[in-house]
């Protein structure tokens, strides 16, 4: 398995999370469930995501999300491009 599961009160995730904002302009991006369930329906090799940054035109941090087979390469068709950067576009619950 790629990464673990943790609980994100804990003491390193939340003192990482303020030190990275403190840091950076842009600390998160949201990404609906909806859009990754489209993916894994459309291509059933896919067993997991690769997330790559980029930044966009106005040199706004982005991401490129790609459904990944079991080798970590590529297989999906379609990727999510540019999920909204928080902030800007961020509600409070987000921050």
């Amino acid at each position: 398995m790629a990464g673990k599961l943790i609980k994100r009160e804990s003491e390193n995730i939340s003192k990482g999370l303020e030190d990275y904002k403190k840091k950076h302009e842009v600390h998160s991006h949201y990404v609906s469930a909806s859009l990754l369930v489209a993916m894994l329906e459309e291509n059933p090799e896919i067993v997991g995501f690769k997330i790559e940054h980029t930044h966009d035109e106005d040199e706004v941090h982005q991401l490129i999300i790609s459904g990944v087979n079991n080798d970590c390469e590529v297989v999906s068709t379609s990727c999510i491009i540019g999920p909204p950067p928080c902030p800007p576009r961020c509600k409070p619950k987000f921050v």
